[in-house]
């Protein structure tokens, strides 16, 4: 007989005794973890077992299955051997006996070498003998199981013990099932005191006589209070008087029948005095019996929002009054064509036709200039920018007016375009250049002899002539000028000026041609570095010929200097293309079509543990155990007729070891051969992240219910956790919608921003990073309203990926206000006139490309200028007189001298006009170069 199995056999009081002791552990205990660890050990003692396990079954995050861990296990000898591990393991997989018993609701018994094999594989390492399996119920749902192991004696479990034991699973249950909701309710409330402190929102509570309870950092920081000095206080201590009344009627008439009130604006106090604008909801709160208790009041600061309202409509003015003062024809269409703006001066240059809307386009008379053919209606520039998005700029056309008069005018067409490259409208731009077309026909033929010389050259000849073994003079060809940017008089006035063109690095290797080409022997060509005249750096190939006399005498030699820049290039191009392959930290491989490796970088060496050329002697069936050699021709003509494959599989590194990828394959042909260019990426971190993400199954809800802004919360796999009920005034949809249906947030958008939109939500899920923009949704009746986005991912506090939240805002008025002004700006940008605007001291405060083209300086550099550094005609200690008669006569017209950055003087007619601006006194001056004009009056004046 077995030693161990001489002893008293437990009686059925000692064992009701036990598990009335757990039991009453398991409901005093405020610690769940050490109660149910007493419980256990309380019982196996009763009980006279050996061996206790706790299993607990909770769903695939994905598929549903249950799966089962082990919590808790208790053992009387800890010398008995530890049980491996057991976590997130398929019962009916792994059990399927146990499962279908269990499930039931039945209890599972027996001696273990009776058991199956599967069974007896699990058990027998744990030294068990007799084994009884009780399942654990929380509202006659299964959630678990107990083990009680016998490890001593072929063991028979009484009726009594089963029952006794199936009384102490119920208890454990109910102990599971209070942890549960003790961990659910903590969450909660962490996550709504998060929601509270990192709003953006001030959040303010307060009783219904107005006292403060309660309000967040943004709040506090709003306010200018410290949280113990606005405890206490009223709200009404806060609100100026003048906006008691409005407080009081919302109160009244919205918050007390509705319960809640619309988002109207008001003004605070700061604790210093200021005032500070602000966006206010109420939220009406009642207590357990329905009677109002206290109110919640959302709180946002558009200081900066009025500011920019305020500074918005103030630029719009200001540039629509300059776009009215420019001395060309501006018109602004939207995406029809119809017209939107148009100024005096446009009007003018038509004589009053006018024809909106693209359809209409071909009613204008219009002819090409030059060839006098009529202009088909889809040949108007309006109509080509607006149809293929593309800038006409100076069209020269022949016009008629209303009254028959015939003009020559410089006709230009610029797509307008918002954030998001989408043709919103035209600027057309017309100028009237009848006169400067005549002064142009009697230029006519010095221009077209100057348009016959040749622009660039990539080659010149050079003779270099030799006394008694010394170079004594030099002879450069025409085309030196090209190459170098010297002409052949700069050289022979400096016998020393291709040596000083030389790059300092390669004077060595010039200096040597010339000694070995003096010594009589014939260098090869190479290749040198030069900075030509404008300091460009340039590369050249030298190639020198020696010619010597009868005697062997050297005379002189050729040379030829070739513009070798572009190929040299393109070969460092080529090497830092294939240097960047190389060293890329992604393996790249190039395949060729019966699968052998023809290329891999580094990366792919180190990925698969072998050396580049050992991998060129195998192929991607070596490497790829879910691509063998024989499914290799199927998988290349899937190739060549997709183009590219993207797919997850296996690798094997050179040890044999296997891990996961990523591999995105694409078909090119080169030359006439054909490749697989693949790039892999190891995704063994990502699907570690991946499992530890299953193993949690807390899923947060943080709630925004009181925000101004739709708030949400997307899970890792794309669904809401959260829809604020705000989306119901910005969308015309409620929560409950896109609960239901998470496709519905990508089905409102509007379908030209959707791609936008989706490609911003792979990078939030991809990368788990922050990231904003803004798009339009279409609302249930047809209208459009842009949204402003703003997302943050969320992490627990063990630094897993919980999702992405973030915040909605209707920005649809902001827009439409940047729009008009972006229309104004532009027309004054693009303007052919130059225009300046100066300040009382003479600074420059805008110009346009024109003004900075006519005078040769940058933008920057004229900003920083003022106006007498530009204007020959103007001294800076006249301009105080010359202010004085601006201001009083509100306007001048007068002809000047303008002086370029190069020192050139032009004359220039300046026609400026007195503003007052946001207390700011300025000067808007166009300057029209009238170089033109006073050769024609000098050629009909003699």
């Amino acid at each position: 007989m077995d030693k161990d199995a001489v002893r008293s056999e437990p009686t059925t009081g000692d064992l009701l005794a036990g598990v009335a002791a757990a039991a009453q552990t398991l409901l005093t205990s405020t610690s769940f973890d050490q109660s149910i660890m007493r419980a256990v050990e309380t019982v196996g003692r009763a009980l006279d077992a050996d061996r206790i396990c706790l299993f607990e079954l909770h769903p695939h995050p994905r598929t549903e299955e249950l799966l089962v861990s082990r919590r808790y296990e208790w053992r009387r000898d800890p010398a008995l051997c530890e049980p491996p591990p057991i976590l997130d393991i398929s019962l009916q997989g792994n059990l399927p006996r146990w499962h279908a018993v269990l499930s039931a609701g039945d209890t599972l018994e027996g001696l273990v070498r009776d058991m199956p094999a599967a069974e007896r594989a699990f058990l027998e390492p744990l030294g068990s003998r007799s084994l009884l399996v009780v399942p654990i119920l929380i509202q006659e749902r299964w959630a678990g199981f107990v083990c009680f192991h016998d490890c001593r004696r072929d063991r028979s479990w009484s009726s009594d013990e089963k029952s006794v034991l199936r009384t102490m699973a119920a208890c454990l249950g109910g102990t599971l099932a209070r942890r549960q909701a003790d961990g659910a309710a903590r969450a909660s409330i962490r996550k709504y005191r998060s929601l509270f402190e990192t709003s953006r929102d001030g959040i303010v509570i307060a009783d219904m006589e107005g006292r403060i309870e309660d309000a967040n950092r943004a709040f506090l920081e709003m306010t200018g209070y410290g949280f113990d000095e606005l405890r206490g206080l009223t709200y009404q201590r806060l609100t100026p008087l003048r906006w008691a009344k409005l407080d009081g009627e919302m109160m009244t008439e919205q918050v007390l029948k509705k319960g809640f009130c619309e988002e109207y604006e008001k003004e605070y106090t700061r604790r210093d005095g200021a005032v500070v604008p602000v966006t206010v909801r109420i939220w009406l709160v009642r207590d357990e019996q329905g009677r109002p208790s206290r109110m919640w009041r959302i709180t946002r600061d558009i200081t900066e929002r009025k500011k920019m309202e305020e500074s918005l409509r103030a630029s719009e003015s200001r540039l629509r009054t300059m776009v009215d003062k420019l001395p060309v024809g501006v018109w602004l269409t939207d995406a029809n064509g119809r017209i939107v703006l148009c100024n005096q001066a446009g009007e003018g240059i038509w004589g009053g036709v006018r024809f909106s809307g693209i359809e209409q386009y071909g009613q204008y008379p219009g002819w090409w200039h030059g060839t006098g053919r009529r202009i088909q209606p889809h040949e108007w520039a309006p109509v080509r920018a607006l149809s293929r998005g593309e800038t006409y700029v100076n069209e020269v056309i022949d016009i008629e007016t209303s009254d028959g008069k015939r003009k020559t005018v410089s006709h230009s067409a610029i797509p307008v375009r918002d954030d998001d490259n989408r043709i919103t409208g035209i600027v057309v731009i017309n100028e009237d250049i009848t006169e400067r077309k005549r002064a142009e026909a009697r230029l006519r033929e010095s221009e077209e002899r100057h348009r016959r010389i040749t622009k660039a050259l990539s080659d010149y000849v050079y003779t270099v002539h030799v006394q008694d073994g010394r170079a004594v003079s030099t002879e450069h060809g025409a085309a030196c000028a090209a190459v170098t940017g010297y002409s052949r008089d700069d050289f022979a006035s400096n016998p020393y000026l291709w040596l000083r063109m030389v790059v300092e690095a390669d004077k060595a290797a010039v200096l040597e041609q010339g000694r070995r080409l003096l010594a009589g022997q014939t260098p090869a060509p190479f290749e040198h570095r030069i900075v030509r005249k404008d300091g460009q750096t340039r590369w050249v190939r030298n190639t020198a010929v020696p010619h010597c006399d009868d005697q062997g005498r050297l005379l002189y030699y050729d040379g030829v200097i070739q513009d070798v820049t572009d190929r040299k290039e393109a070969e460092d191009a080529l090497r830092l293309t294939q240097f960047a392959m190389d060293h890329c930290a992604i393996p790249v491989f190039w395949i060729g079509p019966t699968g052998r490796f023809l290329y891999v970088n580094e990366a792919a060496a180190q990925s698969l543990g072998a050396p580049r050329e050992q991998l060129l002697y195998l192929g991607a069936p070596d490497v790829n155990p879910d691509l063998p050699l024989e499914r290799w021709p199927a998988h290349w003509k899937e190739l060549k007729e997709r183009k590219v494959l993207h797919w997850e599989g296996r690798h094997r590194r050179h040890d044999g070891q296997v891990f996961p990828v990523e591999i995105t394959a694409n078909y090119l042909e080169f030359n006439g051969r054909e490749y697989d260019f693949a790039f892999v990426r190891d995704i063994s971190e990502q699907r570690r992240a991946q499992e530890a993400w299953r193993e949690s199954q807390a899923k947060y809800r943080i709630v925004a219910d009181n925000t101004h802004d739709w708030e949400f919360w997307f899970a890792p796999t794309g669904e809401f956790l959260y829809v604020s009920p705000s989306c119901q005034r910005v969308t015309g949809r409620v929560p409950e919608e896109f609960i239901a249906d998470p496709g519905l947030i990508f089905s409102i958008i509007h379908p030209e921003d959707r791609p936008l939109f989706e490609s911003h939500r792979h990078e939030a899920v991809e990368h788990q990073a922050p990231g904003e923009l803004e798009f339009r949704i279409v609302l249930p009746d047809g209208g459009v309203r842009w949204i402003g986005h703003v997302c943050q991912p969320v992490f627990d506090g063990e630094g897993r990926f919980l999702g992405t939240r973030g915040s909605n805002r209707d920005i649809t008025a902001r827009k439409a206000a940047e729009e008009s002004s972006r229309f104004s700006r532009f027309a004054l940008d693009n303007c052919s006139i130059p225009v300046h605007l100066v300040d009382a001291q003479g600074r420059f405060q805008y110009v346009n490309e024109a003004a900075c083209r006519a005078l040769g300086y940058s933008r920057e550099e004229l900003l920083a200028l003022s106006v007498w550094d530009v204007d020959a005609g103007l001294k800076a200690r006249a301009w105080a007189a010359f202010w004085k008669d601006l201001r009083e006569r509100r306007g001048l017209v007068f002809e000047t001298r303008e002086r370029a950055k190069d020192g050139r003087l032009f004359p220039a007619e300046v026609s400026c006009s007195f503003l007052e601006h946001e207390g700011r006194e300025l000067s808007f001056a166009f300057v029209v170069d009238i170089t033109e004009r006073k050769r024609s009056e000098e050629a009909q004046g003699s």
